[in-house]
């Protein structure tokens, strides 16, 4: 098995090698600064991936291995963009189960889903993903940008199953909703334009 070598360079970083750290943020400064923009924006993006490091960086010897780097990395980089962002006051999620029951919000997450996968319009996307919540933004991000399963964003974020599968939902849906205003979509089925209006 090839060794992990984010673990290597942890290893090496707590045994006082700090340059070594270096290598850490190589390997992820892209999907950090990605997820960091999708969060607070363009112009705020790089001061936050760069705290995020920092304080990666200053709790390597926290980092118990029981999960991937990368999930602890993005679970610091998501708390710092949402702290940066907050004190938004986090509605009372609905149970899933009052979600999927219900034949009309499962056809309307099957349509929202299927909205949000087939966007490809940076400037669409951006302008989509301002209207909805940081914290919506932070769950789109890691399932849609980074490929992040529900489980993983649950570890990510320390949330539960349920708590992430009902946010992705409400995100989802809060998209095709504004998609919908903007004049995005051009059919029943929910599909991007390729055209973008002006409200």
């Amino acid at each position: 098995m090839t060794p992990d070598p984010d673990i290597q360079d942890i290893e090496k970083v707590l045994d006082g090698d700090v340059s070594a750290f270096r290598g850490i943020v190589l390997r992820h400064q892209d999907k950090i600064l990605r997820l960091c923009a999708g969060i607070v924006g363009d112009s705020q993006a790089e001061d936050a991936a760069q705290e995020a490091f920092l304080k990666a960086y200053n709790n390597l010897v926290r980092f118990e291995q029981k999960s991937k780097f990368s999930t602890w990395l993005y679970r610091i980089a998501s708390n710092h963009c949402l702290d940066m962002t907050s004190k938004i006051k986090l509605k009372r999620e609905d149970s899933l189960d009052a979600i999927v029951e219900n034949k009309g919000e499962s056809a309307d997450f099957r349509e929202a889903e299927d909205f949000v996968r087939g966007l490809e319009d940076r400037d669409t996307v951006r302008r989509l993903l301002d209207a909805v919540s940081p914290q919506a933004r932070a769950i789109l991000l890691l399932r849609e940008a980074e490929g992040l399963s529900c489980d993983e964003i649950a570890e990510t974020l320390e949330i539960s199953l349920d708590t992430v599968k009902v946010r992705l939902f409400r995100a989802r849906k809060a998209l095709l909703n504004e998609a919908r205003r903007l004049g995005l979509v051009t059919s029943a089925r929910s599909q991007p334009s390729n055209e973008v209006k002006t409200p």
